[in-house]
């Protein structure tokens, strides 16, 4: 399958959202990890004596340092995830990693490789742990690192943002960034990517295989089959680094401010600040903040973003596990932005955590529209946990909520515009067959105010994208003309989609 986890190429897992030190109560550790080795736990020493009983005797000393490992893994999980372990849920995962552990040496007979202890466990936490629910997961050094890497924003492969297509059932590129190896040999948005290296791409890989033989080391070469307009080409891509600019802007018609929200990375409010600052905002008609296929990244940015557009107001809240946890983080009293500055955010079903975090706040604190399809559906916060062979482990600990406490965890965050397109890939949360479920979903009932195609609004061009027919930031100019939902509706309706006044 696919989608089983959610990931893209440009951030090696599904965006993770942190909350820094400056937001002290929001992370949370029970540092009884700190004594694994000696917690007394039936249930995970019943793995243990599994795990020693199938290494050869010459693995037996290494065995040892990668039992600590697992055991460090097992106790964070059960310390700090969203929902208790109790011991039936303990006897299940256990029992999954005792499955996972002998298919494994089965698979390695089989191919006749030295059953070696690290290889071993490494195999099993990657398989239990990521299983759990759609997001949680661990995370290898290697891929540790490369996550580390991905929230400054520099990456190390072709450059593209994919996703897979539910109705073509391939993998389509949804953006392609500059100066980043696609882009140089010529793959653009819109291309399907049929096969890898020769190996035609079919439904019984994960989405993470498909992207693991993309990515690779600057300076290696991934031949892709490319199907553009129906059809087929061959393009050889040389790996390499390149940086992806988590904010972006535009001014259009010398009226409207356009930025583009690519990620909430370790720059992103501080960029979107200053972008404000050197457009003069305050002097400008309108603005449009484009988060569509925006994974989502770190909850401080979508704060200190939010703080820039709404005066004392909820942002959002967090509630965990453990209620002294939970947590609301408020705008001051202050505001960058002007008050009577209409805002549009663009999103889509690409739009996933932070990104929908600060649309919701918006919509919800009556300070935007939101035009689109409905977003992703993740509404959960993810602690990254270091363990000692450098390896992380992604646990999920809280859910998110918006004012009115309104939480969309699964279904997504319906926009007040809803536009239907042949680019909506209609893939969400709740696709996952693992995802978590939150039964406070129903708190608020969020209904699109209007139905429309995406050719009913006019078709202008993407001055930050590579797209000639952006149909969706058309609908916002076309709102931005009458101010007002009901002259918007009315210009739809009567097909005066002129922009001009």
């Amino acid at each position: 399958m696919y989608m089983k986890k959610l990931s893209w190429l440009v951030i090696p897992t599904l965006a993770i959202l942190f909350a820094f030190a400056v937001f002290f109560k929001t992370i949370y550790l029970d540092f009884s990890f700190l004594h694994s080795s000696y917690r007394n736990d039936p249930f995970v020493e019943k793995f243990v004596q599994d795990y020693y009983s199938v290494l050869p005797k010459n693995e037996l000393k290494n065995g040892k340092q990668e039992v600590k490992i697992f055991k460090e893994a097992y106790f964070l999980l059960i310390d700090n995830y969203i929902y208790e372990f109790n011991n039936q849920a303990k006897e299940e995962f256990i029992s999954k990693a005792i499955k996972s552990l002998h298919n494994q040496i089965a698979i390695m007979k089989n191919n006749k490789q030295p059953i070696e202890a690290i290889i071993l466990r490494e195999s099993v936490m990657n398989e239990i742990f990521n299983n759990i629910d759609a997001h949680t997961a661990w995370l290898s050094s290697t891929k540790a690192k490369e996550f580390k890497a991905g929230m400054s924003g520099k990456h190390e492969g072709i450059g593209v943002l994919f996703n897979y297509d539910k109705k073509r059932e391939l993998i389509k590129v949804l953006k392609v960034f500059d100066s980043s190896p696609a882009k140089n040999s010529g793959i653009i948005s819109g291309d399907y990517i049929v096969a890898v290296n020769g190996k035609v791409i079919d439904k019984s890989q994960k989405l993470d295989e498909i992207i693991n033989s993309i990515r690779g080391e600057a300076g290696t070469t991934v031949n892709l089959t490319i199907e553009r307009r129906n059809k087929p080409m061959e393009i050889a891509v040389v790996r390499g680094k390149y940086y992806v600019p988590s904010v972006e802007h535009h001014i259009i018609n010398k009226k409207y401010a356009y930025i583009t929200i690519n990620s909430f990375n370790n720059d992103s409010a501080s960029l979107f600040r200053s972008t404000l600052n050197a457009i003069g905002i305050n002097d400008l008609e309108g603005l449009i903040i484009d988060v569509r296929n925006n994974p989502g990244g770190l909850l401080t940015g979508v704060v200190l973003i939010a703080d820039n557009l709404i005066s004392g107001e909820l942002i959002v809240a967090t509630k965990a596990r453990h209620q002294d946890l939970n947590n609301s983080f408020n705008s001051t009293n202050k505001t960058f932005v002007r008050d009577n500055l209409p805002i549009i955010v663009l999103m889509n079903s690409m739009s996933a955590s932070a990104a929908e975090l600060l649309s919701g706040s918006l919509a919800l604190n009556n300070r935007a529209i939101l035009m689109g399809d409905y977003s992703f559906g993740k509404w959960s916060v993810q602690i990254s946990l270091p363990l000692k062979d450098d390896s992380l482990l992604n646990i999920t600990n809280q859910l998110f909520y918006a004012p009115k406490n309104s939480t969309f965890q699964g279904v997504g965050l319906a926009p007040d515009v809803l536009i239907s397109s042949k680019d909506n890939l209609n893939f969400h949360e709740k696709d996952y067959p693992n995802y978590l479920k939150n039964d406070d979903v129903n708190n608020v009932n969020r209904q699109p105010k209007i139905k429309i195609a995406d050719n009913m609004c006019p078709k202008v061009e993407n001055p930050l994208e590579q797209k000639e027919n952006d149909y969706i930031l058309g609908c916002a100019l076309l709102y931005f003309k009458y101010n007002s939902m009901k002259g918007f509706e009315k210009a739809i309706k009567s097909k005066d989609t002129n922009l001009e006044r």
